[in-house]
């Protein structure tokens, strides 16, 4: 879908209801924004709103939107919402609009920015979340001529999506699901000193890790070797893809990456922030790199995100060996935890804590989307043999 160049606003005025927050004094305000060229206008603004929301993510970051809409957002329309009280930005809320297919029948999908290289989603809410996702839906009900399908995929329960969404969605006359449990992501809280982590591991763990490093260092100029700089990291990039084409057998129907995946990391790399590039581990042997571990920051937290390795050296367990660098340094630098950002048997042993996401639909309650709703529903009665739970 074609993005139009100039930025159309619309605007929703809710003279502080009750029904909408009890706490709310003021005008609260929805300004939509459809242009992508407001998004570098909102970073200062995004900024605080992701600090004061404390629990965020590096996905929902102003560089890391910025950078996945410059290059996958060609075929889909930007639904950028601000939420305004007393002319103050107080939310932001990232969405667009695709045309999808849903159980084989063509839907205009209203999302997060996501794809697979966003694994979590939320919006930015620190204050009134309740009546701005009120305020959110009452436009959309007003709207449902535009979309069919609402889709919010791995929701943290620590979000107030999580809390609102169906309760205000049936308020609004719109037709929630019930939330589903989605990805599973695992951390490791960086409490007590390293020693003492690893004292909680298996005894097979700790010997698996002493004996890879010995197999590593019988190789011979075989090495360690950690990356913090930006332009170092920009430049190692290239060597990543290269590593990753060997990893994945080129560009053949399994491999991990296409070029436009490729193009999306160098973008990303270009516009993250200083605090927000971690440190990239790599083995190299005889000059040449043979494993690599990249990681991300956000606050506090430190996001591992793509391992690859030559297949050659599966026997001394790159991935294996890199974490254990990885976590051993960070132990003793600002960072206190680790977000593995996954839920592979890998990752799990190496964690200490879990939280399940969730996802849910939504349907607009125009024709099609009921019509939508009706077969969902009649199919997953199918599916359980009975009344759905």
């Amino acid at each position: 879908m074609k993005i139009k160049s100039e930025n159309r606003k619309r605007r929703l005025q809710h003279e502080g209801e009750a029904e909408i927050d009890t706490d709310l004094s003021g005008t609260l305000e929805l300004d939509l924004i459809e242009d992508p060229s407001s998004l570098p206008g909102l970073k200062e603004d995004w900024d605080r709103l992701q600090a004061d929301q404390g629990k965020g993510n590096i996905f929902l970051s102003h560089a890391y939107v910025s950078a996945w809409w410059q290059v996958f957002g060609a075929e889909r329309k930007l639904q950028l919402y601000l939420f305004r009280l007393d002319g103050e930005i107080i939310g932001i809320a990232p969405l667009m609009v695709e045309f999808w297919r849903f159980h084989g029948l063509p839907i205009r999908r209203l999302s997060f920015l996501q794809n697979h290289h966003t694994l979590r989603g939320d919006l930015l809410l620190p204050i009134h979340p309740q009546a701005c996702i009120q305020a959110l839906f009452k436009h959309l009900r007003k709207n449902r001529g535009t979309w069919d399908l609402l889709s919010f995929e791995n929701v943290s329960p620590e979000s107030a999506l999580f809390h609102y969404l169906p309760q205000m969605a049936k308020q609004c006359s719109l037709l929630p699901e019930v939330w589903l449990r989605a990805r599973m992501h695992h951390s490791l809280s960086f409490i007590g000193s390293w020693n003492e982590y690893l004292s909680t591991r298996s005894k097979n763990f700790r010997w698996k890790i002493k004996r890879d490093l010995k197999r590593m260092n019988a190789l011979g100029d075989c090495y360690f070797h950690c990356v913090t700089e930006r332009e170092e990291q920009r430049a190692w990039l290239e060597r990543m893809f290269e590593l990753e084409r060997k990893s994945w057998k080129g560009n053949d129907a399994n491999a991990a990456m296409n070029e436009l995946d490729r193009e999306f990391i160098r973008v990303l790399y270009e516009q993250l922030e200083e605090n927000q590039l971690g440190p990239i581990w790599l083995i190299e042997h005889k000059g040449e790199t043979v494993a690599s571990l990249s990681t991300l920051g956000h606050a506090d937290t430190l996001y591992t995100m793509m391992t690859y390795y030559a297949p050659e050296y599966d026997r001394i367990s790159p991935g294996m060996l890199m974490m254990n660098e990885l976590l051993g340094a960070a132990w003793s630098n600002p960072w206190m935890k680790v977000d593995f950002n996954g839920d592979t048997s890998f990752i799990k042993r190496w964690a200490l804590d879990s939280i399940q996401h969730h996802s849910l639909k939504v349907y607009s309650g125009n024709f099609y989307s009921v019509m939508l709703w009706v077969g969902s529903e009649l199919l997953q009665r199918l599916r359980k043999g009975g009344v759905r739970e």
